[in-house]
């Protein structure tokens, strides 16, 4: 057996062949019925349509033939396109180029065979049109012309659709340049470059302008190293490379260029442009600004950062005082101790219990403060007034240390004004505390003046003075700028002084020059009024030196069994009869059964809490109890700014906050249990 030669240009003939995308195709009717028609001409079994790929010859059609291909080494229509015109053998067996041949010898059995070329234009034979029987026989070659017509035909239908297929291609490209070009347009908002394989900008988007401050003429042309900076060590090529083998984008986050010379962080992917035969023909860079992502990250990240140092001033804050009240209340515990021991470890475990009880109060006010829960509440003023006390609560701290205490109020400011007394001498209170408790010499000023249509309060220290680093931090809470000195506090005050400032409408600012001292300025709206609005304006006092009365029936519902004994203890110091119950529904049984002067009731009980029995004590009473109504107070570890409204609402008449002092449970008693029996 002898194979056919390869010709020489075997790369341009395979490029012809590789152009009609032809092979592997589906059957097609033009090719069935060109080799039903070769049977019937001429009489044979076997017809068939074959391209000569570079080692198979692959059947496009076949009649009386069960492989789609065979190898191209055995075929017979690889001699046709080694000599590139019309083959004829009459008989295979006789002839030495074929008689072993395994198509000879075995199934098909071939003994005839004629085959004509598809020659295209350009001179290229890309396949065969033959026709086979398996007898051997002779044929003129005016019998081949029918073979050779066919053949012209089948090349001609293959170059019409060779022509369709370009000129739909050409529409789809053009299709997709216009779609790229709408694309580039559209995205305004993030950047499109479009390079070659040399890293030279093609194309950009309306975003790459945008982004990048460069006009589209001065993009395209140029490398797009531009738009990286050159310690980035941008190698386009090397994209390229890596695109070359693997269409996987290219991703990466790193610092860009600007044309004014400015950068911003992107996240920028290269994916690879490919031709028809999948071959990289360019690259399109798609670039993203992040700078708001990292904005964000950096915010979170100070929000984690301040979340854990709170956390551990707070657990600080909090620890500290705890460990006096347990390290001294097991020291109450013993038996051996002095009566002096025993007075000064009670007096620690109060100091503690003080400082928790003042720190959770600053906590829950802050807290309420920042979620919006606290609301003014404006009345009218005496400016002067109002001032003056403040400053006269640290006078004495003041004189003790040596410094002065003054308070001006401009003469243009009027006397009388509507605010929030409550948070307004709160947060004079806290400014006017910190402003002494930090100046050693020299002294504080306390100034009312007016700004525009605000009224601002400037306290001005000559203490030493805030760093400029630390300035914004000493609003933070638990936050005391760096302060390493020996004064005390939580660093709240300041945090929920600002809080206050903006919940009536004003603001806290600072200005301060370090070794020189320190001004806080609290502004809030100005309203003044005139002397007959103001009539109402005087508070009646609120200390009182009255003692409850000896006997006083006092009804105590409490779930918690320490916060009842004490509550019975303190109350039967002050001579007052108790009953304790230790649910709702008890104490109302209780309350139905015998007279009482006062019910304190714990807000938080099973069953029927303090809200609920008040409501059911207030609705029986309406319908026509004989005795007058009893006085009802909340006994609650809530904030009271948090059940106020709840409490009125339900019929209490007053409010006691856990932890409770003597004094406030004494008080209490004044003004809520009457004086004569009734």
């Amino acid at each position: 057996m002898k194979s056919a030669p390869i010709p020489d240009d075997e790369h341009i003939r395979l490029a012809a062949l590789y152009s009609y995308r032809i092979l592997d195709t589906e059957a097609e009717a033009a090719f069935d019925r060109c080799v039903r028609t070769l049977c019937r001409i001429y009489d044979v079994p076997i017809a068939a349509v074959s391209f000569v790929d570079r080692d198979r010859q692959w059947f496009k059609s076949a009649r009386g033939l069960e492989d789609c291909e065979t190898p191209r080494s055995i075929s017979f229509c690889g001699h046709v396109i080694a000599e590139g015109g019309l083959l004829v053998v009459e008989d295979a067996r006789t002839d030495p180029r074929f008689h072993d041949n395994p198509l000879v010898t075995g199934p098909p059995g071939i003994r005839f065979y004629a085959g004509a070329p598809l020659v295209t234009p350009a001179g290229q034979p890309v396949g065969v049109l033959c026709i086979q029987d398996r007898e051997p026989r002779t044929i003129s070659k005016e019998e081949l012309i029918p073979l050779e017509d066919l053949a012209d035909l089948l090349i001609a239908q293959l170059e019409l659709r060779h022509r369709e297929n370009e000129q739909r291609l050409r529409r789809q490209l053009e299709h997709r340049q216009r779609e790229l070009e709408a694309i580039f347009q559209a995205a305004t908002s993030v950047s499109l470059i479009k390079t070659d394989l040399e890293g030279i900008i093609e194309e950009t988007s309306t975003g790459t302008e945008a982004l990048f401050g460069y006009a589209r003429h001065e993009l395209v042309g140029r490398p797009v190293s531009l738009v990286h900076l050159p310690e980035d060590r941008f190698h386009p090529e090397a994209i390229i490379e890596h695109l070359r083998h693997d269409s996987t984008p290219v991703r990466r986050e790193m610092e860009l260029l600007r044309s004014d010379g400015t950068t911003f962080p992107a996240v920028f992917s290269v994916h690879p442009i490919t031709d028809s035969n999948n071959n990289l023909i360019a690259t399109l860079s798609v670039t993203f600004d992040i700078s708001d992502q990292k904005w964000v990250e950096q915010q979170l990240e100070q929000a984690l950062r301040a979340k854990s140092d709170f956390l551990n001033a707070i657990s600080h804050d909090l620890r500290t005082p705890l460990n006096a009240l347990m390290g001294f209340s097991q020291l109450l515990a013993e038996t051996d101790l002095t009566a002096e021991e025993r007075r000064r470890y009670a007096e620690y475990c109060q100091r503690g219990g003080e400082r928790l009880h003042g720190l959770i109060d600053s906590l829950l006010e802050l807290s309420q403060l920042q979620s919006g829960r606290l609301q003014a509440h404006t009345e009218p003023l005496d400016l002067p007034s109002l001032i003056e006390g403040q400053c006269a609560l640290y006078r004495p701290t003041a004189r003790a240390k040596g410094i002065d205490l003054i308070c001006r109020v401009d003469a243009g400011l009027p006397r009388w004004v509507r605010g929030d007394r409550t948070r307004l001498e709160q947060a004079l209170s806290n400014l006017i505390d910190n402003a002494v408790k930090y100046t050693t010499a020299g002294g504080v000023t306390v100034t009312a003046r007016p700004e525009g249509e605000q009224l601002a309060f400037a306290i001005e220290d000559t203490g030493p003075g805030i760093p400029a680093a630390t300035r914004d931090q000493v609003f933070a809470a638990f936050d005391r700028g760096d302060y390493e000195g020996e004064q005390p506090g939580h660093g709240l005050g300041l945090a929920i002084t600002r809080e206050v400032a903006q919940m009536i409408g004003g603001d806290l600012h600072l200005h301060s020059v370090e070794g020189r001292g320190s001004t806080f300025t609290l502004t809030t709206p100005l309203e003044a009024l005139d002397d007959r609005r103001a009539s109402r304006a005087q508070r009646p006092p609120t200390e009182t030196t009255e003692r409850p009365r000896p006997g006083l029936r006092i009804l105590v519902a409490e779930d918690e069994p320490t916060n009842a004994m004490l509550a019975q203890t303190l109350l039967e110091r002050m001579e007052a009869r108790v009953t304790v119950v230790e649910d709702g529904a008890s104490a109302l049984r209780t309350w139905r059964q015998h007279p009482f002067d006062l019910l304190l009731l714990d807000l938080q009980m099973p069953g029927l809490d303090g809200l609920r029995l008040t409501r059911a004590i207030r609705d029986e009473e309406a319908e026509g109890r004989d005795a007058p109504p009893v006085p009802i107070a909340l006994f609650t570890a809530h904030a009271r700014s948090e059940v106020e409204q709840q409490g009125f609402e339900a019929g209490c008449d007053e409010f006691l906050t856990k932890p409770a002092r003597r004094s406030d449970l004494e008080a209490l008693l004044v003004r809520l249990a009457p004086r004569d029996p009734p």
